[in-house]
């Protein structure tokens, strides 16, 4: 057996202990008993063929969404019922767009279920702590009640230029996420790709958010908004999705 494939063998097996779950580099290097380096070119390598999932830039690594549709004869289980699905489906292809399932975990988001409209196209989970510089980052904090959002925003502290152009003091801050409040949605393009976010129906939410992301400059982000309260009302009329489980585990990407 080759190195390369013993040393991704080792990783798979760490990462598979927790499903669903995000571990670092250095702990994953650690339980897999390499080097930091080498255990980062591999995830990367491994990340490329969908067999790991990162979670943002510079976050964690999961199992990623190839390694279930392989295990499962292309079908991914999830808490969310398969109609819901479709619908998220769907919309990820309207807007060819990745469409994500987010909570809050503290001051990290915590994605749960992620779709992309093909394989090729690239799913945008940018980071800065996991929430500053994300649609639905912004929606969960804004929507926090407000012993809470202090509590993660003395956590945080103030966003960076790059990650929230604009706000630069807490008063600033704090402004931007009263408004978020008031119309419980977000949308906005930023670094190269546009975002939109809006609260999840039913038990999941308003613990999470429907976000989508896109990375074609044509994308206005105003349209996705529209998709993505669309979806969230049809999702909320229909007494079967509303009432769908907080989904534990990544999406299935449609071919």
């Amino acid at each position: 057996m080759s190195s390369l494939l013993a040393r991704s063998d080792a990783i798979l097996r760490v990462l598979s202990a927790n499903p669903g779950e995000t571990t670092g580099v250095r702990r994953i290097a650690a339980e897999a008993g390499m080097p930091a380096a080498t255990c980062s070119r591999i995830l990367g390598q491994l990340a490329c063929l969908g067999w790991v999932d990162q979670d943002g830039v510079r976050g964690g690594f999961r199992l990623g969404q190839a390694i279930y549709s392989l295990a499962n004869g292309g079908a991914h289980a999830t808490a969310f019922p398969q109609a819901l699905l479709d619908l998220l489906t769907a919309l990820a292809v309207r807007h060819q767009a990745a469409v994500l399932v987010v909570s809050l975990q503290g001051g990290r988001r915590i994605i749960r279920y992620s779709i992309r409209p093909t394989v090729l196209s690239s799913l945008i989970r940018n980071e800065d702590h996991l929430v500053y510089g994300t649609a639905s980052g912004r929606l969960l904090l804004a929507l926090l009640p407000l012993v809470e959002r202090n509590r993660i925003l003395r956590q945080l502290g103030l966003p960076t230029r790059w990650s929230w152009p604009g706000v630069l003091t807490m008063p600033e801050l704090q402004a931007e996420l009263r408004a978020i409040r008031r119309d419980r949605a977000v949308a906005f393009r930023q670094n190269g790709y546009a975002a939109a976010a809006v609260p999840m129906p039913g038990p999941a939410g308003p613990a999470s958010a429907l976000a989508a992301y896109s990375q074609d400059p044509a994308t206005v982000p105003a349209d996705l908004l529209a998709g993505l309260r669309s979806t969230a009302g049809r999702i909320a009329a229909d007494t079967s999705l509303a009432a769908a489980p907080a989904p534990q585990s990544q999406g299935t990407t449609p071919r």
